[in-house]
């Protein structure tokens, strides 16, 4: 009998906590959306470009130029060191936004394929554009913090690595979305896939002025242009990224005295006086008594 009781009690226990715990839980807290990473890149580069720009024509760096490269803009200080905050904050912005249009992509691959799952193929696709994404972040860090003035080859690696792994970033993302165009605007898609033209055109063109004609103000403006159509196709993402919430489910842990409580209000409710003695004395020491987890003889009961 005092092993039946002591399972009750035990079960009532066990069904009293996962009461508590789900009638505790609450909803999740956090921010409405994250539809403000892509206009937050927007204004992070243009401030760094106003900044860098105005503390270069006013300190005379600009090699004589009306108006030169990007990269002469941050090669001397204190400019340089405005250039490399600047471009980190946006580097670590670009890939919030990336990681979250990552999670977007696969959630849309999976709403949209016949068994609710994503293909292998389209995984290692979305992964892919994922990590062109992020090199061209890194790219990007690297050149605010190697300046043309100290390392010409780096500097200049880096900048090709922007334009040419989001160019990747873009054109895999844009051909996935074609598997699910359920979930876009045709008017989205449409724009994704002219901004990504004008992209690769404008970076070609940049590519030959800059080998063939050497204008620097030609390339300034062409620099600036790809920049900005890099840029604006992010901000095509801010529809989806409203409907995404960042936050933490939180649950209401019970107290184990209010606990213990309702375990032994419902589990002992209606028995007999001594019965229910016999039961809260076998939840208290369910193994064995203090005398026998010592291996000491009992007391005999006339002493």
């Amino acid at each position: 009998p005092d092993a039946g009781q002591r399972d009750t009690v035990k079960d009532a226990s066990f069904t009293s906590g996962e009461r508590e715990t789900m009638a505790g839980a609450g909803t999740p807290t956090g921010l409405g959306g994250l539809q403000f990473i892509p206009p937050l890149g927007f204004l992070s580069i243009t401030i760094t470009f106003l900044v860098t720009y105005t503390m270069c024509f006013r300190n005379g760096h600009t090699d004589g130029e009306p108006l030169p490269y990007i990269s002469t803009a941050i090669q001397s200080p204190p400019e340089s060191c405005y250039g490399a905050l600047g471009f980190g904050l946006t580097a670590m912005v670009i890939a919030m936004g990336l990681l979250v249009k990552h999670g977007i992509t696969l959630e849309n691959l999976a709403a949209c394929s016949c068994n609710g799952e994503v293909s292998y193929r389209d995984r290692l696709l979305t992964n892919a554009a994922l990590f062109f994404g992020l090199m061209s972040s890194i790219g990007l860090l690297g050149t605010g913090a190697v300046q043309s003035s100290i390392l010409d080859y780096v500097h200049k690696g880096f900048a090709g690595c922007i334009f040419i792994f989001i160019g990747f970033n873009f054109a895999v993302l844009c051909y996935l979305e074609t598997k699910c165009t359920a979930r876009y605007s045709r008017r989205t898609l449409y724009t994704r896939r002219a901004v990504l033209a004008a992209f690769w055109a404008v970076f070609v063109s940049l590519v030959v002025c800059e080998l063939a004609f050497h204008s620097s103000t030609g390339c300034a403006i062409l620099e600036f242009v790809d920049v900005y159509l890099y840029i604006g196709y992010t901000l095509t993402y801010v529809d989806e990224f409203r409907r995404v919430r960042l936050g933490v489910a939180h649950a209401a842990v019970p107290k184990r005295d209010e606990c213990e409580c309702d375990c032994v209000e419902s589990a002992l409710g209606g028995l007999e006086p001594a019965a229910m003695v016999a039961a809260v004395t076998s939840q208290l020491c369910p193994a064995e008594t203090e005398t026998e987890a010592l291996n000491v003889p009992p007391v005999p009961s006339d002493v």
